[in-house]
């Protein structure tokens, strides 16, 4: 379901699985080169630049997880075997 576009141009949508997000780049910002090539606004950037928008997304999925994680684990405990008092056996024939 699109909820349309706000007066800076994001753009509003409500998936059916939302199973994570996503980055659409604009085509519509197009920009010249020094050599007279026209390249979008992404590919005219430097390499290091694209890598890191790039994995930008991918950096905050694993804070997300591992935020999450931390918090299971401060707030239900982190599970620990402990022994009960009882009959040790030694092998079972």
């Amino acid at each position: 379901m699109n909820f349309g576009r706000s007066p800076d141009g994001t753009e509003f949508v409500l998936r059916a699985f939302p199973v994570g997000g996503y980055v659409r780049f604009e085509d519509e910002k197009v920009v010249q080169l020094e050599d007279g090539r026209m390249v979008t606004e992404f590919d005219a950037r430097s390499a290091v630049e694209r890598i890191w928008v790039l994995s930008g997304g991918v950096l905050a999925n694993i804070a997300v997880a591992w935020s999450s994680l931390a918090a299971g684990a401060m707030l239900a405990g982190v599970p620990t075997k402990d022994f009960l008092p009882g009959i040790r056996i030694q092998a079972a024939v």
